[in-house]
């Protein structure tokens, strides 16, 4: 009962706190409807695709998902450099960021398409994969090319964060992963589904979808800093890939110690194991996925009030995602208890998953969802130097370790050396915003 008076409170309040809880409002309705999709495409694409290939398109998929990457950090720079403007009023700085921006990315495709065409051509990509398929450098390929518009185009949800409008942004996303679902099975009772059709169904609909909103947004709502050539201002690129170059690196080396576990694992224990290993993650992603609706409804939220110097509020809303994080740590006690249970409701068959394997992955999802809120603070107002280097630590760590206990002791050894490397922010990142809020961070600690 007084947890719901606290919640009720924490509704009525006015300003910054409103606009966090009603993207926390939508943000949870649209996630659990997100799950919910989710679960449903899982077992309709398993049954679709057999085991093999399911689990050569996750490796695909998590392999082209890298060129989301590859934009420099300019999305993370421009989510920043935007809430900061707008904080001091400045229109045309806003306009100048988001062309210049968009200018960046398309040049950047140009460039890669052709370089991508000729690396694919030269590539074994059966040998790499572990998979005979005689049109798999095709299919790659011409996945590829929609991964590279979407590139561009899914700039609108960092306009979307900016504007502490999270909550549209997971809509854009249920959106594309609903109509996704409805296409797979529509087309699947007309045809044969393979590799490609599943990669242009579920890349294409989501460029369509975020496409067809940016189109919406830049003619009302967000037609203040729409996207114009006259607005082109490269003097701005400094301002949006300083800070943007260090969370490129965050993020190319996160990407290397999540996206080549899909790889080492088909290479080394064989693509039936992705399966497992895939499943059991995104069903313990649901309880980060149900945490990201806070954290990423605070991330331009605390920028802006940083800039603002209200610290009182910064701390206060820390303390109560931290309340709601230690919440969803007794959640995930739960689900590793029912995970049996559960996947033969939702699969609809038995999966043998090891009891070690399920209490290491809880324990990393554990981990990870006690340091997120620090690690948003961090992020959010751009003082990401310490994790910059502990990025740069882990992707040079992670592959070696990965490929040794892989080979030594299973999928367990995949997941240990994500513990094993991760462990180190459950100090550093609560000490960095300890510092900064108690005005005490010097050198590494505020930069």
């Amino acid at each position: 009962m007084a947890f719901s008076i606290k919640i009720l409170e924490f509704i009525s309040r006015k300003g910054r706190t409103k606009t966090v809880f009603q993207n926390i409002l939508l943000s949870g309705a649209v996630k659990v409807s997100s799950i919910v999709i989710s679960l449903f495409t899982i077992s309709k694409t398993l049954n679709i695709l057999n085991r093999d290939e399911y689990g050569i398109w996750l490796t695909i998929y998590s392999i082209l998902s890298w060129l989301m990457y590859f934009d420099g950090g300019l999305s993370s720079g421009l989510k920043n450099k935007f809430t900061e403007a707008k904080a001091v009023g400045d229109i045309d700085k806003l306009k100048s960021y988001v062309s210049t921006a968009y200018f960046i990315l398309t040049t950047t495709i140009v460039i890669i398409i052709p370089i991508f065409y000729l690396v694919n051509h030269f590539t074994n990509w059966e040998k790499l994969l572990n998979y005979k398929n005689q049109n798999l450098n095709s299919t790659i390929f011409y996945i590829f090319l929609i991964f590279c518009f979407h590139f561009v185009i899914k700039l609108i949800d960092s306009i979307l964060i900016a504007n502490q409008k999270s909550g549209m942004a997971d809509l854009l996303n249920m959106t594309s992963a609903l109509f996704s679902l409805f296409i797979i099975i529509l087309v699947n009772k007309y045809y044969h589904v393979n590799l490609l059709i599943t990669g242009i169904v579920f890349c294409g609909t989501p460029l369509l979808v975020n496409l067809s909103y940016s189109l919406y947004a830049y003619k009302t709502e967000y037609i203040y800093c729409s996207p114009s050539l006259s607005n082109i201002d490269l003097k701005y690129y400094k301002d949006l890939m300083s800070l943007g170059g260090k969370f490129f690196i965050i993020q190319l080396c996160n990407l290397l110690t999540i996206g080549t576990t899909n790889f080492i694992i088909t290479n080394i224990l064989g693509s039936k194991d992705v399966v497992s290993y895939n499943l059991v993650y995104k069903y313990f992603s649901f309880t980060t996925i149900s945490f990201t609706i806070i954290t990423s409804s605070l991330y331009s939220t605390i920028n802006e009030a940083y800039q603002q110097r209200d610290l009182n509020w910064i701390r206060n809303a820390i303390k109560k995602s931290n309340y709601i994080s230690y919440i969803l740590i007794f959640a995930i006690l739960f689900m590793t208890i029912i995970l049996d249970f559960v996947f033969k409701i939702w699969l609809r068959k038995d999966m043998q998953i090891q009891t070690s394997f399920k209490i290491l992955m809880a324990l990393y999802f554990a981990m990870t969802i006690l340091v997120s809120t620090y690690a948003t603070f961090v992020t959010s107002i751009g003082k990401v130097k310490i994790a910059f280097y502990f990025s740069l630590i882990n992707s040079i760590l992670t592959i070696p370790l990965s490929i040794y206990l892989a080979k030594k002791i299973g999928i367990n050894g995949i997941i240990i050396v994500q513990l094993i490397l991760s462990a180190p922010g459950l100090y550093w990142l609560p000490m960095q915003y300890k510092k900064i809020i108690q005005g005490k961070a010097k050198g590494l600690w505020y930069s």
